[in-house]
């Protein structure tokens, strides 16, 4: 690993060997040590929703769940009945599940992976994953901040990462640590988050190497200026007390061998990619629904190989909408369900005579008051032909659930049900998928 970061660098760091005139250096920070706050994890419940999920929540999503906490603790101070307030929980319930269902990566499984990653990702940092790691022993979450400390936030987003060095007490310079993630599909290094105990102690806070990102000498020197014990004030330029920490820093090593230039390079760095900025790295990220959208490919997953010629051996839609999407809508008030597609919005397959669509559905019924009582699930594989030349802007209804014969329909027992829909094109991977959060069957 530190053979590829070492390759990585190789042309991205010039050390500086001479000092140059002085420079007008940053304010100097706070040297108190700083009191770090331990908080709780909080429990996967709607109350705690904003508190446990903090950093994946938008804007927007926010104001909606608060508006509805203002309103219950208003009627709180009221001492409202549960009757009075059940309004206002059934539609925070909603925001939440409505936040959870944009996020799903694969709406034809009952569970969330994404919720199931963050969860897992919060009890790693409860359970201080890496307390008892041989690269960094005593590293502790509780320590720096707790579910909401730097360190948690890089976790919770990005998980662990590839390389994770700590370096105590390094030559005239506070406490850092660097966490490197390496991308997977490339090789390269993607991230490279520095983290550093501003002001001499406390928690490990991220070092802010957006504000350093320019490729000179005096930017260089400011930086290793924010991480001195002792913070060197000047006019222009760099102090030689910088000029001799950044030799220091070069020379030295971490508690793991990690070689002091990699802390040097990211003190300006954080990706191989220029394009790839901490600021945004930090972000929440965005909805899987929303990644669909944005897409700049038209296909959702892995889908088959296309051979042959398009318009002859295969029909694509080339609808504004399409994108990976299956434009349609679901017709939810006949008893079976249907999905409503216009044909030639669908991509479509050449055999003989005919062109061909292989839709995979699957949908899921939830008792809305379960009792105990297990999701019913139904799934197919139905296929659409039209004769080729004739692909028409027709409009056909796929029933969802079978209700002639022994159709699944009878097998529904009579009450409330939310309801998920997922359809997939097997030719592309292209998908319909929705949620229904009322469906009643009498």
């Amino acid at each position: 690993m530190q053979n590829k970061l070492a390759g990585l660098l190789v042309g991205s760091f010039v050390f500086v060997g001479t000092a140059m005139s002085v420079y007008a250096g940053p304010s100097k920070q706070d040297t108190k040590k700083q009191k770090v706050s331990v908080p709780d994890i909080p429990p996967d419940m709607p109350e705690y929703f904003l508190q446990r999920y903090d950093y994946f929540i938008f804007k927007k999503e926010r104001k909606a769940i608060e508006l509805v906490e203002k309103q219950l603790k208003e009627l709180d101070k009221k001492n409202a009945t549960d009757e009075v307030k059940a309004p206002l929980l059934a539609e925070r319930e909603r925001l939440i599940a409505e936040f959870w269902t944009k996020r799903d990566p694969e709406p034809s499984t009952v569970q969330n992976e994404f919720k199931e990653v963050v969860d897992e990702r919060i009890d790693d940092i409860a359970g201080d994953v890496f307390f008892k790691s041989v690269e960094s022993a005593g590293l502790s979450f509780t320590n720096n901040g707790g579910l909401h400390g730097d360190m948690a936030k890089v976790y919770l987003l990005h998980g662990a990462p590839t390389l994770r060095s700590v370096w105590d007490n390094p030559p005239s310079a506070v406490d850092l640590m660097l966490w490197v993630y390496m991308d997977k599909d490339t090789g390269n290094l993607r991230y490279a988050f520095l983290f550093y105990k501003q002001g001499g102690g406390g928690a490990f806070k991220l070092f802010p190497q957006d504000r350093f990102a320019m490729e000179s000498q005096e930017y260089l020197c400011m930086a290793v200026n924010e991480i001195m014990v002792v913070h060197a004030v000047a006019v222009v330029g760099c102090t030689q007390e910088a000029m001799n920490v950044l030799r220091q820093l070069y020379m030295g090593q971490a508690n793991d061998g990690t070689p002091g230039y990699y802390y040097i390079w990211a003190l300006q760095h954080f990706s191989a990619n220029m394009n790839f900025h901490q600021g945004e790295a930090l972000l929440p990220p965005l909805p899987a629904s929303e990644e669909v959208k944005r897409a700049p490919s038209r296909v959702a997953g892995q889908a088959p190989e296309l051979t042959g010629v398009a318009g002859t051996d295969y029909v694509l839609s080339s609808c504004d909408a399409c994108k990976s999407m299956i434009p349609g809508e679901i017709d939810a008030r006949v008893p079976d369900l249907k999905l409503v597609v216009h044909r030639n919005l669908l991509d479509l397959v050449k055999h003989g005579d005919t062109f061909e669509a292989t839709l995979s559905t699957r949908v899921v019924f939830e008792p809305n008051e379960s009792g105990g009582k297990q999701p019913l699930v139904f799934e197919h594989t139905i296929r659409l032909t039209s004769q080729v030349g004739d692909v028409s802007d027709s409009e056909i209804s796929i029933s969802l659930v079978y209700r002639e014969g022994d159709g699944e329909y009878k097998n529904i027992p009579a009450g409330t049900y939310r309801v998920s829909i997922y359809v997939k094109n097997t030719l592309t991977n292209k998908y319909f998928a929705t949620t229904i959060d009322e469906w009643v069957k009498e």
